[in-house]
């Protein structure tokens, strides 16, 4: 009874949402689809599935004026891959899209998942903990780090092969936790919580391609939702621990002597306190710089090993590069070093460009808006594909092709044929953070062998 009364709504919505867009000349809908149900079949699939039909939009867009249609049911998705019409939607439509509403309860007001108003009064608050003269303070965070990263992969050499992205995780998930948090890693984490993290997001997947579990009434009552429960919890209960132990150091005045202000002494030790001020509210925020940090850059770093150690002459230009700067020399990566690692900096950009740790970004439309080809009406729910974008053939003919060289024969791409860092007014906060990690962990992964540890390792 209960599925029957679900398809007869399905059905009714469907022609109702036909009916009101016969005025709209709509966008070719992506291959695969079925009548009425649309592509809703592959979300019962793997994940491997799942993404491969976003990469299928995502090239059926480009090949599509630009944007293509991923009908679910009753919902269609508009994929957009041209990088003029993508630059259009995230810069005038900055209201998420309701997906993320299924990662409301871990990131609350948190950047990505607030609230239009929200998110302006906070990113304004925020901007000044990202300032360059913080960013300068965490280089030593970034040299240390870095540095212990290498002695742990050394375990494996003449082992045979072996997976590198959970060293690369929790890795950077100490990395972030300490310019986030500032406390020293065992205060932060355990050994489990990258797990932890990555089990969440496979539960949402899971919530998204079980379509029924998408409605509340049948989530919250489901095992999906224990499990959880059962995480979610752990990692709050971890979060307030470190805001109750920071804000017990600054009433008795330590902590704030430190050269490395963290995010958390930036909210606790500033006016913002007076905005952001429950526990919740900082749990949200250092929960969301947390998991944007380490999950984006933990991947970025492995698909950059992955590129480099396929491309010996890759691999050979990064290190000569290196010798020119550093010489045999295993100090520690300066500021002013930076500007020399031209070709390593191309690297990295390359494998961005390539595997964007953010390949979709959903908005949705508040106004009727005007594409190159279409008209997208008011409540369209948008799929900016940063895929897409990166590989668009404005790129030319190697655009699927890994070439550093391209990013040494002109100073910057066209504004919007890149967006690693998604595009628009709301992309990433700490776009300027992520750079400076990932050039100077991957100049200390691929240089010579660090040597014994310093005082502050």
């Amino acid at each position: 009874m209960l599925l029957s009364l679900i398809a007869v709504w399905i059905v009714i919505f469907t022609w109702w949402i036909i009916l009101t867009r016969r005025k709209y000349v709509e966008p070719p809908v992506c291959a695969g689809g079925l009548p009425i149900i649309g592509h809703i079949l592959t979300l019962l699939g793997t994940g491997v599935d799942y993404w491969e039909l976003m990469k299928k939009c995502s090239k059926h867009a480009a090949q599509s004026k630009g944007v293509s249609r991923l009908i679910l049911g009753p919902r269609t998705f508009y994929f957009i891959s041209d990088p003029d019409d993508c630059t259009t939607v995230l810069q005038k439509c900055l209201d998420k899209g309701d997906v993320y509403d299924l990662v409301k309860e871990w990131f609350g007001d948190g950047l990505v998942t607030s609230v239009l108003p929200l998110w302006k009064k906070n990113r304004k608050l925020f901007n000044p903990a990202f300032a360059t003269r913080v960013l300068d303070s965490y280089m030593e965070v970034f040299n240390c780090k870095s540095r212990e990263l290498v002695r742990k992969l050394a375990t494996e050499v003449g082992k045979g092969t072996f997976n590198p992205y959970w060293y690369m995780s929790n890795h950077i998930l100490e990395t972030v936790s300490k310019t986030t948090l500032g406390h020293r890693p065992d205060d932060m984490i355990n050994t489990n919580y990258a797990y932890e993290t990555d089990n969440l997001f496979v539960l949402f997947i899971e919530r998204v391609k079980k379509t029924w579990l998408l409605i509340p009434f049948f989530y919250n009552r489901s095992n999906l939702k224990k499990q959880q429960d059962i995480i979610m919890n752990k990692a709050k209960d971890l979060r307030y621990e470190v805001i109750r132990k920071r804000k017990l150091d600054l009433e008795g005045d330590h902590g704030m002597e430190e050269s490395t202000k963290s995010t958390l002494d930036f909210i606790l030790g500033t006016p913002i306190k007076n905005e952001i001020s429950s526990d919740e509210d900082i749990r949200q925020h250092l929960e969301t710089f947390i998991i944007a940090g380490y999950d984006t850059t933990s991947t970025t770093l492995v698909y950059a090993l992955k590129s480099i150690g396929t491309r010996p002459d890759v691999q050979k230009q990064i290190y000569e590069e290196i010798q020119q700067v550093f010489g045999e020399s295993d100090r520690d990566v300066e500021k002013e070093d930076l500007p020399k690692l031209l070709y390593l900096e191309a690297v990295i950009k390359e494998t961005i460009r390539l595997y964007p740790p953010v390949p979709v970004v959903g908005r949705t439309v508040h106004d009727d808006i005007k594409l190159k080809n279409y008209t997208l009406r008011k409540g369209s729910s948008i799929v900016g594909s940063i895929y897409g974008v990166n590989r668009h053939p404005l790129w030319g003919e190697d655009a699927d092709e890994f070439n550093p060289d391209r990013w040494l024969n002109c100073k910057r791409p066209p504004a919007g044929l890149f967006a690693g860092f998604s595009l628009g007014r709301r992309n990433c906060v700490d776009s300027s953070v992520a750079p400076l990690s990932r050039k100077i962990k991957t100049k200390i992964l691929i240089g010579p062998p660090p040597g014994k540890p310093k005082e502050n390792e």
